[in-house]
């Protein structure tokens, strides 16, 4: 059995976050002094496991297109 590879959904708009009072995209807001992206990062690698980032430059129609790109970017 092939290891799991964790894919990182990035691809959203972040409507809903900036419609509810936040100022930039979600996964770049600052959590305990670093982007939120970077926190799943370091959880992901400190977990040992393969990761694989969407984040398609103008986003995704939604969570399904993000899904489907990422697993066709992974072996």
């Amino acid at each position: 059995m092939p290891a799991p590879v964790v894919l990182i959904l990035a691809a959203g708009r972040g409507e809903r976050f900036l419609t509810s009072g936040g100022s930039t995209h979600k996964l770049a807001a600052q959590l305990n002094g670093k982007p939120v992206l970077e926190h799943v990062l370091e959880a992901v690698e400190n977990a040992k496991l393969k990761w694989h980032l969407v984040c398609p430059e103008g986003g995704t129609r939604g969570m399904g297109e993000s899904i489907s790109l990422g697993i066709h970017a992974t072996p």
